[in-house]
């Protein structure tokens, strides 16, 4: 009898736990359906998560110097579309993990005394630098080499450029690497040799020697006290010829209507099923897509807002590489991005998750717009992602592409000092006496319907200033 009462016991259990088990999965989220379910889907996750870190590095940088130690030919700057640039990012990269496991660790030192001091390494010895355009964390760059953690790593904290000098007037090449950090205004030095034979990087230097590029001169190297720290300028820009204007379009517009087919074509991959997915047209040209977790906004300026609503429950702790990689791999579902130049302008950690930003580029020079854009359009950068708990939660992107038209080749007539006393004479004597702060071209766009220009950039005291390029 007892026996009995406990066989009904564990069956009036059994069935009261699956009628628990049905309604979880009817009306919650689905990861919580059981047990073995989440364990089953934790490992995959694991596994999921670590399958493309070799494929985005957080570290990359935004673009590379080759120095050539040389008074004819000092500098020359290589951009991610060059073909040389992956190779040599790829045999520095060697060559840093190769320092940082073998090589002396020399001390800190102020970035005044490493440019200024007569005969730096810095200036004598060909090298590379790696730029970024903004702090990189040391522990990131160890991560994304594999290498284990290195004692004085809490020392270097965080860097904005690497150099790596070679120096091969010794039986064996000595390599001085330089992790500087421009907002402290210092440099960690490591140094290693190694045989002559195994001169990769030297031999590389000496034949992108050889070739033709554009030749920049270094801010310290010079002496111009005009600049604040160093910046590499480009010299000879006169005779060269260059797409000076942009002609963009937004590509799911045309006179006046959107292209519904194309603009569908670019929502299905965010979408796990997107034959579910419903869409409402608003007024204006305006497009709402979604399903049961995914809402996604088409505005008329042709700006997409991306949001997840299923983010809940337990957060899990991401690193900012981790982060990186899911935000990267949720880039490539965006199609029309695909062919368009981009890069990490910067991050910031936000709570649980972090925000990327990026900015576009054209033919290698980078594309700014002005603060009234970024007003009208809500948007800092062109591309913001939000990651959190392994999954993208907001995701926002200006789209722009080129008009189908033939490139506008002109020949340019002008210098960074020319572009400065053109600039100069809008400057009040107060302006005039600030600090350089960094120079550059870039295509800068003023208005929405008007085309960037290429123009000289020009960062002086806290403020950004713009002078077309002639």
């Amino acid at each position: 009898m007892l026996k009995d009462r406990l066989k009904s016991f564990i069956l009036l259990l059994l069935v009261c736990l699956s009628i628990y088990q049905t309604g979880r999965l009817w009306f919650e989220d689905l990861s919580n359906r059981n047990f073995f379910y989440n364990m089953v889907m934790s490992k995959i996750q694991e596994y999921q998560k670590f399958q493309h870190l070799e494929q985005y590095y957080f570290t990359k940088p935004n673009r590379v110097v080759v120095c050539f130690a040389d008074e004819e030919k000092e500098f020359a700057v290589f951009s991610h579309t060059q073909g040389e640039t992956g190779y040599l990012q790829q045999v520095t990269k060697d060559v840093i993990k190769k320092v940082l496991q073998k090589g002396d660790y020399e001390g800190a030192f102020s970035l005044e005394e490493l440019q200024e001091k007569e005969g730096s390494s810095l200036w004598q010895y060909p090298g590379v630098v790696l730029d970024y355009q903004f702090l990189i964390p040391f522990s990131s760059l160890v991560w994304e080499l594999g290498i284990k953690p290195v004692s004085y790593g809490k020392q270097l904290d965080f860097f904005d450029q690497i150099w790596i000098m070679t120096n091969d007037q010794m039986p064996n090449i000595q390599y001085e690497v330089y992790f500087i950090n421009g907002q402290e205004r210092l440099g960690h030095v490591m140094t290693w040799k190694e045989e002559k034979n195994k001169q990769l990087l030297t031999t590389l230097i000496k034949e992108l020697k050889s070739k033709q590029f554009w030749t920049y001169s270094s801010s310290k190297k010079d002496g111009l006290s005009k600049f604040s720290k160093n910046v590499f300028l480009p010299m000879n820009t006169k005779d060269l010829y260059i797409n000076q204007v942009l002609f963009l379009e937004n590509p799911f517009l045309k006179d006046g209507q959107v292209n519904e087919e194309a603009l569908e074509q670019l929502m299905n991959p965010f979408f796990e099923n997107y034959a579910l997915k419903w869409m409402i047209k608003k007024e204006q040209n305006r497009y709402v897509y979604g399903d049961d977790g995914i809402i996604i906004k088409y505005f008329p300026e042709g700006m997409i807002e991306y949001s997840n609503q299923t983010i809940r429950g337990f957060k899990k702790e991401m690193s900012v590489e981790e982060a990186y990689q899911v935000a990267e791999k949720f880039l490539s579902k965006d199609q029309q991005l695909q062919n368009q130049e981009y890069e990490l302008k910067d991050y910031e950690k936000q709570g649980d998750g972090y925000r990327f930003c990026f900015q576009y580029s054209f033919y290698d020079f980078p594309y700014v717009i002005s603060s009234g854009i970024k007003e009208g359009l809500g948007l800092e950068y062109p591309i913001e992602i939000w990651v959190e708990n392994y999954q993208v939660k907001i995701y926002r992107r200006w789209i722009l592409e080129q008009k189908d038209l033939p490139i506008y080749l002109r020949e340019m007539q002008d210098t960074y000092i020319a572009a400065y006393d053109r600039l100069a004479v809008q400057l009040t004597e107060e302006q005039k006496q600030e600090p350089i702060q960094d120079l550059f071209l870039a295509y800068y766009q003023a208005r929405m319907d008007e085309n960037p220009q290429l123009s000289w950039v020009f960062h002086i005291g806290d403020q950004w200033y713009y002078e077309r390029a002639r």
